[in-house]
């Protein structure tokens, strides 16, 4: 007789599906930065956000989907982001913040119920804090990003109405900006 043993990103990613299933507890958010055992949760994609096309400053924050839009809160005017391209393609990231290095936070907020979100980060050299907020702006959760930059995998066991991305602070003490691409709606 053959006995199967599944990997621990399996068992993890199945842990995970069901906690997100849970109905009795508080709302609850989980950072998953395995790409392999977010995939193995067992989300479909809704959409995929592309950036290519886009580079530089002040481009509308709606430009990017019909489902999602981008501000900068902190900016003068919060409707405008920036495209850059590095080696991970083109990363979308606030225009401009209150911080003496002039950066500032990402907000990203979805119009479709999403109950996952992946991307990537880039450009960081700092771990980025990511606040995770339901379809009525009330907190769901704060998470830490492992590593300053790489895979992030959000699911929740309800709807994700915004997320909010800040960079931490460098060496130096200066707001550090976070780049995202390859974002995927669950």
């Amino acid at each position: 007789m053959c006995t199967y043993r599944a990997p621990a990103s399996v068992a993890l990613a199945v842990a995970v599906q069901l906690m997100a299933y849970t109905t009795a507890a508080p709302a609850s958010v989980v950072l998953l930065d395995n790409q392999l055992a977010f995939e193995q949760a067992g989300r479909n994609p809704i959409e995929r956000i592309s950036f290519a096309g886009f580079s530089g400053s002040n481009i509308p924050g709606d430009s990017f989907s019909d489902t999602t839009t981008f501000f900068s809160p902190e900016a003068s005017d919060t409707s405008l982001v920036r495209v850059f391209v590095n080696s991970t393609g083109a990363n979308i990231a606030d225009s401009s913040g209150s911080s003496r290095n002039g950066v500032g936070p990402l907000r990203v907020e979805f119009t479709e119920v999403i109950g996952a979100i992946s991307f990537l980060t880039s450009n960081a050299s700092t771990n980025a804090r990511i606040t995770v907020f339901d379809q009525n702006d009330m907190l769901i959760g704060e998470l830490h990003a492992p590593r300053p930059d790489g895979f992030i995998g959000i699911l929740a066991d309800e709807a994700i109405g915004a997320l909010e991305i800040v960079g931490g602070l460098t060496d130096s003490g200066l707001r550090d900006r976070v780049g995202l691409t390859q974002l995927v709606l669950y």
